[in-house]
């Protein structure tokens, strides 16, 4: 196989997932601009005409732009947020994500991964997935509410949701079953791992700062913050083979499975 799917210290997750997302860039780049990158670019650059000076997911500028805002620029820039977090966050994002853990975790098999059939598969469980991905996020949040806490706790305990939910193909509750047990003895690597993945989006995000302007600066930006969410979906992907392998030993039945393969292989050729 191309990738040791084994169990991994914390920068072998990291290595494998950079691995994996050079090594097919060009499939996560097709999937992204399905559905991703064009609403991110679309509600990006109607910001940009509609509330230029509303603070939101716009030029950082315009947080520090003292001039009165109209009425109407408070109105475009709440729809505009509401329409992004509906669109763009509930329903793209999962969408995207599934097919691109579909897809690359069919590559870390060592089987092909096709566009259509990643972006088949994730449209075919987009139910389980928007809803899914909004049950745990408002468990989350709720979690944050009370002491903060609790949401990281529950952040960490579903940390692979997303890749048990489309490569074992289970319901929403059982997904979130299976993350919780293949992340006991695995929370404080996760913890670590987000901690990692922050600050490396932070600095993405202050580098992607210096480009910022009207329209293609904040096109630019948009991508940026894409990117990051999709390398996120794969670290979760690596890391869910890892906790695999640490708890169920996914690692000796993928060896017991090609030594079989091997042996039929070469009873064929003696045949």
């Amino acid at each position: 196989m191309r990738y040791e799917i084994r169990e991994l210290s914390i920068g072998s997750v990291l290595d494998h997932a950079i691995a994996l997302f050079v090594d097919h860039y060009k499939l996560i780049l097709k999937l992204a601009c399905v559905l991703m990158i064009p609403l991110d670019v679309a509600f990006s650059v109607a910001r940009d005409l509609l509330a230029p000076h509303f603070v939101g997911f716009g030029p950082f500028l315009s947080t520090f732009d003292e001039s009165p805002i109209s009425p109407q620029e408070i109105l475009w820039g709440n729809v505009l947020n509401l329409l992004e977090a509906i669109i763009s966050v509930q329903v793209a994002a999962p969408l995207t994500a599934g097919a691109i853990i579909y897809g690359i975790g069919s590559e870390y098999l060592d089987k092909r991964g096709q566009f259509w059939d990643a972006l088949r598969y994730s449209f075919r469980m987009c139910v389980r997935l928007i809803f899914g991905t909004l049950l745990v996020a408002i468990l989350v949040g709720l979690g944050t509410m009370l002491c903060i806490v609790p949401g990281i706790y529950l952040t960490l305990l579903w940390f692979v949701f997303q890749p048990v939910l489309i490569l074992e193909n289970v319901g929403i509750g059982e997904a979130m079953g299976r993350s919780a047990h293949l992340m006991k003895g695995s929370m404080w690597q996760a913890l670590i791992l987000i901690l990692v993945l922050q600050g490396i989006a932070l600095g993405l995000v202050v580098c992607g700062a210096f480009f910022q302007g009207r329209f293609v600066g904040t096109a630019l930006f948009s991508i940026l913050g894409t990117v990051i969410h999709l390398f996120n979906s794969i670290v979760a992907m690596v890391f869910y083979f890892s906790a695999r392998c640490k708890r169920e030993a996914l690692d000796l039945d993928l060896l017991a499975d090609a030594v079989a393969a091997q042996r039929a292989r070469e009873a064929e050729v003696v045949l």
